[in-house]
């Protein structure tokens, strides 16, 4: 025993010796009532708000003397010991107490955190086991006795008094939830799993409680999760367990198994209690992110509920879901059904319809014949409509994707709007048009938003700086990108860099080093940034272009010295460039990285 230990000992034999003298003090006072309690509590309590803390002390004794069970008494003079730092003068009256309340927890928890304060290890060992007899059968004593071994002998030790504890119990579940965690604190993630899934066993055990636990494990996640399923998806689980169950599932990120333990569940439960289900299910898929399993959820429940068929708000979501999918059927069948459900030209019909001609413009299995009839028959329904010149364009992009470029230009010439004006130039453009499709972008401008004005402004710098081939070539480039097909928009801009003048090529090849970035395609981008800083330096897209090349090579912890080298030329090198200020700020992070 250490030399704290032995003089904490001594120091709870001493006030053991005191016990005698205390017991007479206790056959003098029989006529100590509740309402003398109180009153000596209230009396303690003024004196240690004062700071008077000998009275305190001095009241909360006398009380214990002529009433050793109060337990008020109790823990305001453990509170008051330890402010003064001598708590172990707490322990006698602790052992009182339990003479005349044996199976009081609280006490006893007590004394086992103030033996461990004055490091009396072996008196600890006897208070345990004194703990344990005194309340042979239950799992309590053990759970308590389990958080003080695991703080002052570790997991190894706190798991082996939990494990008596569930043999002393008869129980084969007792304790799981703390043996768990037991486990999981020592690197046993499918151990712990499974203790959780024996906790969860007892209806009334706290399921998010479990989950929580489960998200800050680390492993195979399916194997992980099928424990706690297999019990929250038993033929009599209840409601909340079936969703329990879902969450489980979609907060491990395993979308096809949420799917089958989502369809499980709702066979279990009664018409009454689907429509809740579902509309959960449908949530927490949104807010996870697997747009299929809501898409999935939201029809099912249109399909057996005859309301939710018809309901606005059910329609808009299975829209989003399906987009999110990318189910454009499902979208625009379901942004139809809920045009229609609304009243003729009411806002909520105008917002509906609207969104059902900018899906269908995008839905390459809907005819260029129904664009044109949707469009029309929303100007007829809603001609001063503020999204008319939007939709205008979107369904001259939507006609062109189907190779109707004719009827695309005839559709925005004249064009209702900056959008559609636009729309016109990008047509003109990617026709070939050069001279009119630069007026129409230039035409565009007032009415564009800012940062769609920036790529417009840049786009005619760049048409008005370089050659007729290349011209062509960023023409055809941004008109393709603009109707969503991007590897086309790049290839024209790869294939045309070695054909154009020399002058040319910079712009050309920090065009398609954009796509390449926009596409996820960095090994591309990173070739497409370096051809510019080495063959190209003193062009006007070098600067941006090593910038955009250091910011991709930092994303590799390994390649990080060669972006700080190359924002380091870059400052060095081209110090009036626009792109200096970022390049600094770029290399401070880096250097902070490090």
């Amino acid at each position: 025993m250490t030399r704290k230990g032995l003089a904490g000992l001594l120091v709870v034999v001493g006030l053991l010796a005191g016990r005698g003298a205390a017991a007479q003090s206790v056959a003098d006072s029989t006529a100590f009532t509740p309402r003398d309690e109180a009153r000596m509590l209230r009396e303690a309590s003024s004196h240690e708000w004062r700071g008077r803390l000998d009275e305190a002390e001095e009241v909360l004794t006398r009380l214990l003397e002529a009433n050793p069970t109060s337990s008020g008494g109790l823990f305001a003079l453990e509170r008051i010991l330890r402010t003064r730092s001598r708590v172990a003068r707490v322990l006698p009256y602790v052992d009182r107490f339990l003479e005349g309340n044996p199976g009081a927890s609280g006490p006893r928890y007590m004394k086992l955190r103030v033996l461990v304060e004055v490091d009396s290890l072996q008196a600890l060992e006897s208070a345990a086991e004194a703990w344990f007899d005194a309340d042979p059968r239950s799992a309590d004593p053990y759970r308590e006795v389990a958080r003080i071994y695991q703080r002052v002998h570790g997991d190894e030790r706190a798991l082996a008094v939990l494990r008596e504890g569930r043999e002393a119990s008869g129980e084969s579940d007792a304790l799981a939830l703390e043996i768990g965690d037991a486990l999981a604190r020592m690197g046993d993630g499918p151990g712990a799993v499974a203790e959780w899934a024996l906790a969860l066993g007892d209806t009334r055990a706290d399921v998010d409680g479990v989950l929580r636990r489960l998200d800050r494990l680390e492993g195979d996640r399916e194997a992980l999760a099928a424990p706690i399923l297999a019990v929250l998806t038993r033929s009599d689980a209840s409601e909340a367990r079936r969703r329990a169950a879902v969450q489980v599932a979609i907060g491990f990120e395993l979308p096809t198994l949420a799917r089958r333990v989502a369809a499980e569940g709702l066979r279990g439960l009664g018409a009454d209690a689907a429509p809740a289900y579902l509309q959960e299910v449908a949530r927490r898929a949104d807010e996870a992110g697997m747009a299929e399993l809501s898409l999935w959820a939201l029809e099912t429940l249109q399909r057996t509920v005859p309301a939710a068929a018809g309901d606005a708000g059910v329609e808009a979501r299975v829209a989003a879901a399906a987009l999110a999918a990318g189910d454009t059927v499902a979208a625009t069948e379901a942004q139809l059904r809920l045009a229609r459900a609304l009243p003729a030209g009411s806002a909520e019909r105008r917002r509906a319809v609207a969104d059902l001609i900018r899906v269908e413009s995008r839905a390459s299995h809907v005819e260029a014949a129904t664009l044109r009839t949707r469009l029309d028959g929303f100007r007829a329904e809603f001609p001063d409509a503020p999204e008319l010149d939007g939709l205008t364009a979107d369904v001259a992009a939507g006609l062109a994707a189907r190779g109707d470029a004719e009827t695309a230009l005839a559709l925005v010439d004249p064009s209702p709007g900056p959008e559609s004006e636009l729309e016109r130039a990008w047509l003109l453009l990617d026709g070939g048009e050069l001279e009119a499709g630069r007026e129409a972008l230039t035409e565009s401008l007032p009415g564009l938003a800012p940062t769609a004005a920036t790529e417009v402004i840049q786009l005619v710098a760049l048409l008005d700086r370089v050659g007729p081939d290349a011209g062509l070539a960023l023409a055809e480039s941004g008109a393709r990108a603009r109707h969503g097909d991007l590897p086309r928009a790049r290839s024209v801009l790869e294939d045309a860099a070695d054909a154009v003048a020399e002058d040319d090529r910079p712009a050309l090849l920090f065009q398609a080093g954009r796509l390449a970035v926009q596409a996820g395609d960095s090994a591309a981008a990173r070739s497409h940034f370096a051809r510019i800083e080495g063959a190209h330096f003193d062009s006007p897209e070098a600067p941006e272009a090593m910038l955009r090349h250091a910011r991709i090579l930092a994303t590799d912890p390994a390649r990080a010295d060669e972006a700080r080298s190359l924002l380091e030329r870059l400052i060095l090198e081209r110090p009036r460039a626009a792109v200096v200020p970022d390049a600094r700020r770029e290399l401070q992070a880096l250097g902070r990285d490090r």
